[in-house]
């Protein structure tokens, strides 16, 4: 079983299944899905066609008043 993350229209991953071969993940979820390698994508990440990106981590900066 392969892990498979489901792309929305944007190119954002809006889900990540288990499935035995992406047509089986592509049948179930009526939705474009792509093999997720390795590495640390997930849910929020992107997929520009030809390769995931991840989402860039935001930072929290406070003001500070002098």
């Amino acid at each position: 079983m392969n892990k498979f993350a489901i792309i929305n229209a944007n190119g954002e991953i809006a889900n990540i299944i288990v499935a035995d071969s992406k047509e089986i993940a592509e049948q179930a979820t009526g939705a474009h899905c792509q093999e997720l390698p390795e590495s640390e994508i997930g849910i929020g990440d992107f997929w520009d066609g030809t390769q995931f990106i991840k989402q860039p981590e935001i930072i929290n900066v406070e003001e500070v008043a002098e």
